[in-house]
């Protein structure tokens, strides 16, 4: 009986374990590079460059659900970060980037042509036009030529709101989008698509995320009736 107990316990903290906070790394499912007249049709190549006549942006699309996760519901994101693997050519430029996203579904078939390059600041202005989606910074970084096939990974920061939406992203199974920007006019950041032949599937989102406290709660719940149902036979 006094196995069947230590059993239990352990089954219990194992439990616990698998249900704290859980990283997941999901492939972007559709990416393109978006110019004045709209987006492109090259889903291999993924490039953000600085105002002026080739002025663009790199958005990618995710869709995360709890059950990735291993859970019935997510009630936070703690962590997230972004991996793009360099597919260089012959006018990339190393420059600074900035990193937005979109949990704007109203935008039919996710043109995001009404992107304005403001050539200032963060790079996007989400007011120009009446088609734009709503935008917000999640962070910034810097992004250095260094060889094809090498592999940046950016930190990004979903707190308050931001967090609040991501999560309940995750929690419908919703779609956002993350778009890669720069307001160097100098910089031309190149980086691999979904379809790209030499490098596949190499945008991804790393998030981590905890679990409703409901869960441990009746995890919990189940465990303390488990050892009442064992003493009441012994």
């Amino acid at each position: 009986m006094k196995n069947m107990i230590r059993l239990i316990c352990v089954f219990t903290v194992l439990a616990v374990g698998a249900l704290s906070a859980q990283t997941i790394v999901g492939t972007a499912t559709s990416n393109a590079t978006v110019r004045a007249g709209g987006p492109t049709t090259n889903p291999w190549f993924h490039t953000a460059q600085g105002p002026g006549d080739f002025a663009s942006y790199a958005i990618s699309s995710f869709t995360f659900t709890a059950g990735d996760f291993g859970l019935a519901s997510v009630t936070d994101v703690t962590a997230a970060s972004i991996s793009y693997t360099q597919s260089n050519a012959a006018f990339t430029n190393s420059g600074p980037v900035s990193f937005h996203v979109s949990f704007d579904t109203s935008v039919a078939g996710g043109n995001y042509a009404g992107l304005a390059h403001s050539g200032a600041g963060a790079g996007v202005n989400d007011g120009e036009f009446s088609d734009a989606p709503s935008t917000q910074v999640i962070g910034t970084g810097t992004f250095t030529e260094v060889a094809s096939g090498t592999v940046d990974t950016y930190t990004l920061d979903f707190t308050g709101t931001l967090g609040s939406l991501l999560v309940d992203a995750i929690n419908s199974g919703s779609s956002f989008s993350i778009i890669l920007a720069t307001s160097d006019s100098g910089a031309a950041v190149t980086y691999a698509g979904i379809e790209n032949n030499t490098y596949p599937n190499q945008i991804d989102l790393s998030i981590t995320a905890i679990p409703e406290p409901s869960t441990y709660a009746l995890l919990a719940g189940l465990a303390v009736a488990a050892v009442l149902m064992i003493r009441r036979r012994r």
